[in-house]
């Protein structure tokens, strides 16, 4: 044993206990750069080294001894390679991770090579090892001299490279002198228990450490702001004393923990992440806290979360204030809004009273409207401050209901063609997508929604066009996505103006001639988003603006319709005028009968004039109500309703009779083509017939719903001569202007009346006025007529007030146009007789009978026919004056007068 523990042995122990002690050191400090980590491996690999140095000489067996010394030169040649490694870590020259993979490539073949001459016993005829060792040597001293100093990370970088540079200059001396001269192993060993001398100074002068780590650490355990760090399974990895205060049980939000113990599971952590609730807001030691996660991954792997809090309570309690000073300004708003409404409506009240005085001027007339005018865009800015001020203050409440999203599409479109006025612009709401004719939500805001975008777009808009575009996409969830951009040619926005442009009281008409209150977008914002949208605006600054925006509605299931387009075309269906009866009928009906139902006597007069040709008897009552009960109670082969009537309209009316009878009804509209046929299906209809009437399109109406066992075939080539049907239809045009013209007159007076008093007969006259201009071919007026019935039915009233005087002036002029339009057609008076009718051997008495019989049910055919055979019969002067007041009750539309003036007569004779 003594024999054991030379010189040698006792330098390989002590070079042992250096190489450990640097190890224990070298781990024991966790805060090294990610460069330096490398530095506890070697010298473990040192130690291990040693180790086996240290037990060779208690080794009797050759062949283990063999096998440990060549243990021992792997692992120094591995110290050497991994020396070189981190030396390459601490300089990072270019193309290192070509330079590491040769060096890794040549170790584990030198290793693999040494294990191989062990095995199998074969001599060594070179000395890789040194050969490997001298590469690395002088790749070392190439990277030394070629990399620049800028390619240092600092100052203390530049100083641990050198230091490792010498302890591997140390290391392959140390290896040299092993091999070549002295062949002692203790030779290595001393070599490389000083590279672990410099490796434990390196550590102790802190050359290696990572002081921005440390510096984290610090901040993270001294921060105010409470930080913890959890796994993926909610466990607290580390938290700091802030967190622990914060978090704990008894102290903090006393939930944050399963067990309430910070070894249990982080359930608040747990409950955020997994319902995405982030940035939730707590109350926990008379503090208001925000509490946030990040989630920590690496590559699509979640492997933490770091949770962290931050002391909200002075914003809180700023916002409370806020809270609570809004709520005050909105309420005063709201007061004001109720004050000021009060007087408003009185000066409005007044204005009205006094334009219906006969003895005011027309200037005074004129200012009078200029009072009511600005009172109702006072009353529209007062409405929107209390629409406002619920909004800010929290308390505006939709009511939601079914409704139809095709009229109030519909009327959308007709309130801004009725503000576009007179402006050269031409605006187009386009329905790029199918869509559901009802939806559930509260129509009343989603119409304002669209009237502030588009109003918007009118008042910056002076010539060119406004486009708008609405799509609707059905959700699984029930809602309905409706999507929206509205576009003008106006005068856009400049980059600030599209910053604050649905910011409150801000209008983008600042510092010009229009005229802006600021309110109606900031309102429009704050109604898409509680319908869970948004809206965003967009502008160049020269060539208009653009907005965009979505929200959403509820799904009622039911009808949908097709993709259109609502503009002045196709909305207010011009037409092509005045339209004559058919030129030949293939069968007339001599026996059916035909109710036509309409509350104005041209209307009446028009159809019966249209349905000669067929010979069937007409029967006509004035309105929706008479219509069913005269369905009730007679047989009737077809039907006729006019849409538009009081009290009772044709839509009602049918909906009615259908509980009852299958008669063949037609409606009879001057709406557009669509509408009419959704009021075909929604009612019950069988067809609709067109305002004007077209006698081709009555025609189908005839062939088609007429009962064929009552039908007659028609022998004669055509109803008349093409010079008698031309007389016809004359007669049938003259009697028409006729009636217009007596009708109308009337209407003149009574129309404002109907405005104040009763709205919806204002809405049925000027709907029949519009219908029955068409008729004779006023085109410009009627779309004028149709205009003030689209503001009535949008109860747009301030553009009907506005408007009123010029339409009425307009009627006039149409009246007076017809008046000569009639004298020129007929300056002998209306012509009478259609055909020649020999009734010159009739009875006189029989066919006053039957003149009584058409008067009573206003037959207006049958009146037509025994007037015409009591002109061809002989009379005496008195049957003479008689002829002449039947006449005449007849053309003033006095059914009832003729019918007592007969009936007497009668009775007399």
């Amino acid at each position: 044993m003594n024999g054991v523990f030379t010189l040698s042995y006792l330098l390989n122990v002590v070079c042992v206990a250096i190489g450990f002690f640097t190890f224990i050191k070298l781990v024991s400090n966790d805060v090294y750069l990610s460069r330096h980590r490398i530095l506890p491996t070697i010298a473990g690999i040192i130690t291990v080294y040693d180790f086996y140095l240290c037990i060779i000489p208690f080794v009797h067996s050759q062949d283990t001894v063999d096998f440990l010394h060549l243990l021992c030169d792997m692992c120094a040649l591995v110290i050497m390679f991994m020396m070189f490694f981190y030396f390459l870590f601490i300089k990072t020259p270019k193309n290192v991770a070509v330079i590491i993979t040769i060096a890794v490539t040549i170790m584990i073949a030198l290793c693999v090579y040494d294990f191989i001459e062990y095995y199998f016993g074969i001599p060594k005829q070179v000395d890789g090892d040194m050969l490997a060792i001298i590469f690395v040597f002088m790749a070392s001293v190439i990277v030394e001299l070629k990399t620049p100093s800028k390619a240092y990370f600092d100052r203390i970088d530049i100083i641990v490279g050198r230091y490792m540079l010498l302890a591997f200059i140390v290391a392959i001396t140390g290896y040299f002198l092993h091999d070549y001269l002295l062949g002692m192993d203790a030779i290595r060993s001393v070599a490389f228990a000083i590279d672990c001398v410099i490796f434990f100074w390196l550590a102790m002068s802190n050359r290696i450490e990572d002081t921005a780590t440390i510096l984290k650490s610090t901040i993270f355990d001294r921060t105010e702001r409470p930080i913890a760090l959890v796994n993926s399974e909610f466990y607290i990895i580390d938290a700091n004393q802030k967190a622990m205060e914060l978090f704990a049980d008894g102290e903090g939000i006393g939930f944050a923990f399963e067990d309430g113990t910070t070894e249990s599971k982080f359930v608040l952590a747990e409950n955020m992440v997994k319902r995405e609730r982030n940035d939730s807001e707590y109350y926990a030691c008379e503090r208001w806290y925000r509490v946030h996660y990040a989630p920590v991954t690496e590559g699509q792997e979640v492997k933490g979360y770091i949770i962290s809090a931050v002391d909200i309570t002075q914003e809180h309690k700023e916002a409370t204030n806020a809270k609570k000073e809004t709520a005050r300004k909105s309420q005063f708003l709201a007061h004001m809004s109720h004050e000021l409404r009060s007087p408003l409506h009185a000066i409005m009240g007044v204005s009205d009273i006094l334009a219906t005085k006969k003895d005011i001027s027309e200037k005074n007339k004129n200012l009078i409207s200029n009072i009511k005018r600005a009172s109702e865009n006072l009353l529209e800015l007062v409405n929107s401050i209390l629409d406002y001020s619920k909004l800010e203050a929290g308390k505006f409440e939709f009511t939601e209901k079914e409704y139809d999203l095709n009229a109030n599409l519909e009327d959308m479109a007709y309130s801004t063609i009725l503000n576009i006025q007179s402006k050269p612009i031409d605006f187009n709401l386009a329905i790029t997508s199918s869509y559901p004719r009802y939806l559930f939500g509260d129509a009343i805001r989603v119409r304002e929604i669209f009237q502030n975008i588009f109003s918007n777009a009118v008042k910056y808009t002076d010539k060119g066009t406004i486009h708008a575009e609405i799509s609707f996409e059905e959700l699984d969830d029930g809602r309905v996505r409706v999507d929206f951009s509205v576009a003008d040619t106006g005068q856009g926005m400049s980059p600030e103006q599209l910053e604050e442009v649905f910011n409150e009281y801000v209008s983008s008409a600042d510092g010009v001639d229009t005229e802006g209150t600021g309110l109606g977008l900031a309102i429009t914002r704050q109604l898409v988003a509680k319908l869970g949208g948004s809206i965003t605006a967009e502008s160049d600054g020269i060539s208009g603006s653009v907005f965009k925006g979505y929200f959403y509605q509820k799904q009622c299931g039911g009808e949908r319709l097709m993709e259109r387009v609502l503009n002045r075309r196709t909305l207010l269906n011009p037409n092509q005028g005045f339209h004559g009866l058919p030129e030949k009928v293939d069968y007339i009906y001599p026996r059916a009968r035909v109710l036509v139902a309409d509350d104005m006597r041209i209307n009446l007069e028009i159809m019966q004039q249209f349905l000669l040709p067929w010979k069937c008897e007409v029967i006509t009552v004035p309105d929706g109500a008479s219509a069913i009960d005269a369905v009730k109670d007679n047989r009737y082969d077809l039907v006729f309703l006019d849409q538009m009537m009081m009290p009772v309209s044709g839509s009602e009316a049918c909906k009615k009779i259908r509980e009852f009878s299958n008669v063949p009804i037609v409606l009879v509209t001057a709406n557009s083509e669509e509408n009419a046929r959704h009021v075909v299906a929604e009612y019950g209809f069988s067809d609709f017939l067109a305002k004007p009437i077209l006698g081709v399109k009555l025609q189908e109406i005839m062939d088609k719903y007429m009962p064929k066992d009552l039908a007659e075939k028609n022998d004669r080539e055509t109803v008349v001569s093409v010079v008698t049907r031309n007389r016809q239809n004359s007669s049938v045009y003259q009697k028409t202007l006729d009636t217009f013209v007596k009708e109308m007159q009337p209407l003149l007076l009574n129309l404002p009346n109907y405005r104040k008093n009763d709205k919806e007969m204002f809405k049925v006259k000027v709907h029949g006025i519009g219908g029955v201009s068409k008729q004779i071919g006023r085109e410009t007026f009627a779309e004028q007529a149709q205009i003030m019935e689209m503001a009535a039915k949008s109860e747009t009233w301030s553009y009907v007030d506005a408007h009123m005087d010029e339409f009425l002036n307009a009627l006039c002029e149409v009246v007076e146009d017809a008046t000569k339009e009639l004298t020129q057609l007929a300056p002998n008076g209306i012509e009478e007789q259609i055909e020649i009718i020999d009734s010159s051997n009739e009875d006189v008495t029989d066919i006053l009978k039957e003149l009584l019989d058409a008067f009573d049910k206003y037959d207006l055919n049958a009146i037509e026919e025994a007037l015409e055979k009591l002109d061809k019969s002989e009379k005496n002067q008195e049957l003479l004056a008689l002829y002449g007041t039947l006449r005449e009750a007849y053309d003033n539309l006095e059914y009832e007068e003729g019918t007592q003036i007969l009936e007497e007569y009668l009775q007399l004779k």
